[in-house]
């Protein structure tokens, strides 16, 4: 019995090394698909849900160093809290929440528009099965 090598098993070959590719790069389009899926969702969360957006502050907040929480200013470049443009308006918003007061529609409309900018921040304190949760929610969607 003779078997054909040829064409056919270079057919084999190639549908063999189009699926490998095909998923391999599924694979990774799938997972920055979700990560953007997963920054989105966080962004639209801190900008229309108030829980989320109030929590948030108040751990970028703390993420502040003391001098900086002190003086409402950003003055170390170290990558987390607050920017320097929102350091001050922001900070005494999470002081108030901190006294135990809550904060007017003005202020939640401020901070609605500010907050979205710091979902990387927001991002890395969300414990992970949470995170697998949210993903696991968005790719039902």
């Amino acid at each position: 019995m003779r078997f054909k090598v040829g064409r056919s098993l270079g057919k084999v070959l190639q549908k063999n090394f189009k699926k490998t590719v095909d998923g391999w790069v599924g694979g990774w389009y799938s997972i920055f698909t979700m990560k953007a899926k997963v920054q989105e969702y966080i962004k639209n969360q801190l900008a229309t849900n108030p829980a989320w957006a109030v929590k948030a502050l108040v751990k970028v907040y703390t993420l502040q160093t003391f001098d900086e929480q002190a003086s409402g200013r950003t003055s170390h470049d170290n990558g987390v809290g607050f920017s320097g443009v929102d350091a001050n308006i922001l900070s005494s918003f999470a002081k108030q929440v901190n006294a135990g007061r809550n904060l007017s529609p003005k202020q939640m409309a401020i901070v609605f528009k500010k907050m979205p900018r710091y979902h990387k921040q927001v991002a890395s304190f969300i414990p992970a099965d949470k995170m697998t949760e949210i993903e696991k929610n968005l790719s039902v969607n």
